[in-house]
């Protein structure tokens, strides 16, 4: 990853409207609460029925069945315990998710979705720099994880990191070309920096 940093003449004002985009796309991409983990053999072919021209409802269905197998493991206890800190997250109790979250991933730290469910509360505490450590940890057990891509592209939109979030939005929707809100996002930013640029 570079180092691109925001210019001196950056406003502001006119970023915030793309971080609160951010944090909300960020939410959508935590997955739903229902209940195997990322080497699953059956994501091969989802993931290539990605790349196939779906009508939204098709890819809604994928993507959910996507996430239900990244968010499974085969150990209760970790189920128990993603649940808990999903609920307290939902519920705006992040130091609790986070209590959950740090116990899955002392628990089960081959389990992708540990760190992503961590990585995510940390950025909503505004700890970036640690969500990018573990969104790097998701990364490094699951490289198609399309919603630690996106993630990491929103922290670096929150860092000022624009160029460098143009990246790995764009690695999430080569993967999943139908998160839509992922390209509004990357085309507001395209925008920006096209705009500084003349």
């Amino acid at each position: 990853m570079s180092s691109t940093r925001p210019t001196a003449g950056s406003r502001p004002g006119r970023v915030r409207p793309l971080r609160a985009l951010a944090f909300a796309l960020l939410l959508a991409l935590s997955g739903g609460m229902a209940a195997a983990d990322q080497n699953d053999p059956e994501l091969s072919a989802l993931f290539a029925r990605l790349q196939q021209d779906l009508t939204p409802e098709e890819a809604a269905e994928v993507d959910r069945r996507i996430w239900l197998l990244w968010l499974h493991s085969e150990d209760k206890t970790v189920n128990r315990l993603m649940a808990q800190g999903m609920i307290a997250m939902q519920r705006g109790a992040l130091d609790r998710a986070l209590d959950r979250f740090n116990d899955i991933v002392e628990r089960a730290p081959d389990f992708a979705e540990g760190w992503n469910k961590r990585a995510t509360v940390l950025y909503m505490m505004g700890r970036h720099r640690e969500s990018v450590a573990d969104v790097q940890q998701v990364l490094n057990l699951e490289p198609r994880h399309y919603g630690a891509l996106s993630g990491l592209g929103m922290i670096l939109v929150a860092l000022g990191r624009e160029e460098d979030a143009l990246e790995w939005l764009g690695r999430a929707l080569e993967l999943n070309p139908y998160l839509d809100g992922i390209r509004v996002l990357s085309d507001r930013i395209g925008e920006r920096l096209k705009g500084k640029r003349i």
